[in-house]
């Protein structure tokens, strides 16, 4: 998981990004879709670029 590689907890991604916790918790869980909108705060919070990001996302699936 992307966050616990930068050694975040959901909250301090959560702080970081500007996203309530709850709902970065359900998008771990796939229980709710991102907008790319929110996919470019998580990866500004991140440290890395939305393509970074996007290749991530792309490994997992």
């Amino acid at each position: 998981m992307l966050r616990k590689k930068h050694f975040l907890s959901q909250e301090d991604l959560a702080e970081l990004s500007k996203l309530d916790r709850k709902y970065i918790s359900k998008l771990e869980n796939d229980l709710s879709s991102s907008t790319l909108s929110t996919l470019y705060k998580l990866a500004a919070a991140l440290g890395i670029t939305f393509m970074e990001l996007a290749q991530e996302i792309d490994e997992v699936e």
